[in-house]
């Protein structure tokens, strides 16, 4: 089972792709209608990478506030 630092890592490593690879495309030429697929599907994943570390940090924040709430 990975630990959370794992899964951050991980994130974290396929967000900076996503938006390594929007930049990417949004520099390139003249764009034909494949270059505009691409560049959408670029969104779409780093839209999804920034969905599931914002669903990560809510997650940690939740379990961090449950283990404090439990002490008190």
């Amino acid at each position: 089972m990975s630990s959370s630092y794992d899964i951050q890592r991980r994130l974290d490593s396929q967000f900076s792709r996503a938006v390594h690879k929007v930049s990417g495309l949004s520099q390139e030429g003249t764009p034909d209608i494949n270059d505009m697929l691409m560049f959408k599907l670029a969104l779409m994943q780093e839209t999804t990478a920034n969905y599931a570390a914002g669903q990560m940090s809510s997650l940690n924040h939740s379990l961090n506030k449950s283990i404090i709430d439990s002490i008190n």
